[in-house]
C-alpha cells in the first residue's frame, strides 16, 4: 500500500501523463501532482532509517536505509528535523509575500506553525 504512494516511477508517470495530456483540462494538474511526488520522494529518500520506503516500486522492492532519520534521535533526528525546519521557514519567507489571498497566507502560516510546534515537541520528547 505505502509503496504506491512513495513510488518515484509512478510520480514520473504522472509527469509524463501530465505532459501528454497538457491540452486537456486535468492534464497540467496530473503533471503537477506527479512533479510534487517526485520532489517529495527526492527529499524523503535520505531521511528514513528504520521506516525506509520502496521508492522504486514497482521496478524494485529496494529500500534505501539512510543513516539519517528526520525524527529518530538515534539516527541524527535532530539534524534532520532542523534541516526540515530551516527549509520550511525559508520557503515560507519566500512564498508569503507572493501569495495574494488571505486564505493561502493563512494556510501557509498554519503549516509553518505546525512545523515549528512539531520541531519543539521533538526536542522536548523525542518520538523514538
Amino acid at each position: 500500500m505505502f509503496a504506491v504512494g512513495n513510488s518515484m516511477p509512478l510520480g514520473l508517470l504522472g509527469v509524463a501523463l501530465g505532459y501528454a495530456f497538457r491540452r486537456v483540462w486535468a492534464g497540467p494538474w496530473i503533471g503537477f501532482v506527479g512533479a510534487s511526488m517526485v520532489l517529495h520522494h527526492l527529499a524523503d529518500l535520505p531521511l528514513h532509517h528504520d521506516d525506509a520506503h520502496q521508492h522504486f516500486w514497482p521496478l524494485s522492492s529496494f529500500r534505501f536505509i539512510s543513516p539519517v532519520s528526520y525524527y529518530d534521535s538515534d539516527h541524527f533526528g535532530l539534524l534532520g528535523a532542523t534541516v526540515e525546519l530551516v527549509l520550511v521557514l525559508a520557503a515560507t519567507a519566500y512564498l508569503l509575500p507572493r501569495l495574494n489571498s488571505v486564505l493561502s497566507k493563512g494556510l501557509l502560516g498554519v503549516m509553518a506553525l505546525v512545523t515549528i510546534a512539531g520541531y519543539f515537541a521533538l526536542q522536548i520528547r523525542p518520538l523514538v
